[in-house]
């Protein structure tokens, strides 16, 4: 078994889903300099996705968060995607899709599948669901974690096998 990723190692980060939680984890992502590919289920929800996170970022400019040119440099570090297989070279991949045991499930199978980087971390935004659940789909559940935000912001991280 090869060791995990670690934080240092993670350059590129897939999202998958771009409604409100999704699209704040890839603007926060791009923002710090990671390069970022979102999937959605459609090209109209790719589009709201991406002027999601355009609308945010635009709101930090005019609150004086970022610059103009900083919030530039975040766009241009997103790609929205409709095809799965655009996540295959990630090295974390965030699931913020539909609160579904059976979609999440189905979802961790395929990214297992389809993510190539042997380190990748696997990741689920659930509020509700084991992560042991999800990590049991794949055939990496020492590299499923769950990871959740709070008011403050905040992520908590959960591996989805003790023995690890």
């Amino acid at each position: 078994m090869s060791t995990p990723a670690v934080a240092a190692d993670i350059r590129r980060v897939g999202v998958v889903g771009c409604g409100l939680m999704g699209a704040g984890i890839a603007e926060v992502c791009a923002r710090a300099g990671l390069d970022v590919v979102v999937h959605e289920v459609s090209p109209e929800a790719a589009e709201a996705g991406r002027t999601r996170i355009a609308a945010s970022l635009d709101r930090g400019v005019r609150r004086g968060k970022l610059s103009g040119a900083e919030r530039d440099a975040a766009l241009h570090r997103v790609r929205v995607v409709t095809d799965l297989g655009g996540l295959a070279d990630r090295d974390l991949v965030v699931e913020a899709a539909t609160e579904d045991e059976k979609v999440k499930v189905a979802l961790f199978a395929e990214l297992d599948r389809i993510v190539t980087c042997e380190n990748a971390l696997l990741a689920s935004n659930t509020s509700s669901l084991p992560i042991m659940k999800l990590g049991m789909a794949t055939a990496r559940p020492h590299q499923v974690i769950g990871v959740s935000s709070t008011r403050s912001r905040c992520w908590t991280w959960s591996r989805s096998c003790r023995h690890c």
